[in-house]
């Protein structure tokens, strides 16, 4: 994004995983949290209203962004007990928990809905 911008005018998905308050980028003129932040919520400002910005509700910074979209937010979290996921359930929201073996949908509106997740294997030396 900082030497080419986006490929793309607006979007009906937008993601943003996490925010590194430490990055910069000096040959970009990138030196601080704010300017790190400017960058990173392009993403979640071109989210169509009709669109959706996945949101982590586990970082602060992305937490925040919520505002910015045009469309709906849905946080994804692994803390079950997460204050800002709970709240936003509560004010008709859409939330992914993210648990070790499963993967549970969340909605104000609807019944959760969990995926299990299988665990992980490593093939045994004898499989190809």
């Amino acid at each position: 994004m900082l030497i080419e911008g986006l490929a793309y005018d607006r979007c009906q998905v937008g993601v943003v995983l996490n925010v590194d308050p430490k990055a910069n980028f000096p040959q970009y003129a990138i030196y601080d949290e704010d300017q790190v932040f400017s960058i990173v919520r392009t993403q979640v400002d071109v989210v169509l209203p009709t669109g959706v910005a996945v949101l982590n509700a586990d970082d602060p910074l992305v937490a925040s962004m919520t505002e910015l979209s045009d469309g709906e937010v849905i946080f994804f979290t692994q803390d079950s007990t997460s204050a800002i996921a709970q709240e936003h359930l509560k004010n008709g929201g859409r939330v992914v928990m993210i648990g070790n073996q499963q993967i549970t949908l969340k909605s104000a509106k609807h019944d959760q809905k969990s995926i299990p997740v299988p665990r992980n294997s490593e093939p045994s030396a004898s499989e190809p």
